[in-house]
């Protein structure tokens, strides 16, 4: 006889697992948050270039390979959670009225 197949269980949350209604919720709540930060793969291509910077001296600076950030600016990859506090830190950023003024201030020279 075959054997049942065990099902296979989700992460644990609180110490129990987690049901696909919590899953989905979670999900959501994470991209929700994503659609928030104003800072995007197109904005950090932006304010590099705005600021004269190539990918391999962004990338070294933030301990990135070249790959990653290309995929970042390109939207191929979403950039990871745990990135954006590294990329708001480096480029002073941290809201879309923030993002505006560096890049109007950069226009200016």
């Amino acid at each position: 006889m075959a054997e049942a197949k065990k099902k296979k269980q989700h992460k644990p949350v609180g110490g129990r697992a987690e049901t696909l209604a919590e899953r989905v919720k979670r999900k959501r709540e994470i991209e929700q948050a994503r659609l928030n930060r104003p800072l995007t793969g197109a904005v950090i291509r932006q304010l590099r270039k705005a600021v004269g910077l190539s990918l391999a001296e962004v990338a070294a600076d933030l301990g990135v390979t070249k790959g990653a950030l290309t995929g970042w600016e390109s939207g191929r990859s979403p950039l990871p959670d745990d990135k954006y506090p590294q990329f708001e830190q480096y480029f002073g950023v941290t809201s879309q009225d923030d993002i505006d003024a560096v890049l109007e201030d950069l226009k200016q020279y």
